[in-house]
């Protein structure tokens, strides 16, 4: 019985945000954050008729940049420290099918540019790229 009252604890909203590599600075602001990021994946994901037909819309209007914060947002509430260029890909791909990886490439670059996403060494393999959410995202994104 205490296993399960355990397990079910883990899976708290609190402790999910708790676990996150992201600076919340406050519970709110991270169901705040927590809420968007899977509400922008869940219509990304379910929307699949409203979607921009040519794949040169998706980054014009947006999508693509949305899904790329949303979905290192969603790895790193999973307690990730970031994800990986191949892993986000991929993440990518279950929503916009399309997506090509050299436009993956540029937007993502040009996120890492604008600051919106930082981009370090990975702690194994220095070969590997994590991109992380940074730190001066997440109050305009909690507003």
């Amino acid at each position: 019985m205490n296993k399960v009252l355990k397990i079910k604890k883990e899976k708290s909203l609190e402790s999910t945000i708790r676990k996150s590599s992201i600076n919340f600075k406050d519970f709110d602001q991270g169901i705040d954050i927590l809420a968007f990021s899977s509400a922008i994946r869940a219509m990304g994901l379910s929307n699949r008729d409203t979607q921009p037909k040519k794949l040169s819309n998706y980054i014009r209007s947006g999508y693509l940049q949305i899904q790329l914060i949303c979905s290192v947002i969603l790895f790193q509430l999973r307690g990730d420290k970031g994800v990986s260029r191949d892993d986000l890909y991929d993440s990518i791909c279950e929503v916009f099918p399309m997506t090509t990886y050299s436009n993956f490439r540029k937007v993502l670059s040009r996120g890492v540019d604008s600051e919106i996403f930082i981009r370090t060494k990975h702690e194994v393999d220095s070969r590997r790229t994590i991109y992380s959410l940074s730190d001066d995202m997440v109050e305009p994104i909690a507003t």
